[in-house]
């Protein structure tokens, strides 16, 4: 096989993720930039990356509800 086709072959197979992961990082470049923007967005009001604020949240109700199973299990008759 040439290597044409070897790299079409190559693109066929992972074409997803060759446009997927530049757009995700093109879209949270885009998102830092546009927090630099004080005309867009006040100091008060800058958030910060959407998956470390996701990442955040999650960590949160995992602690919640593994504190809770503890409490729980705490709390049961022996």
């Amino acid at each position: 096989m040439s290597q044409v086709g070897r790299f079409r072959e190559f693109l066929n197979r992972n074409i997803v993720a060759i446009v997927s992961i530049p757009t995700i990082v093109l879209l949270h470049w885009g998102w830092l930039k546009l927090q630099d923007v004080e005309v867009l967005i006040r100091p008060e009001e800058k958030r910060g990356l959407p998956i470390f604020e996701g990442a955040k949240l999650l960590e949160t109700k995992i602690e919640e509800k593994l504190d809770s199973w503890k409490k729980a299990k705490e709390d049961a008759p022996k």
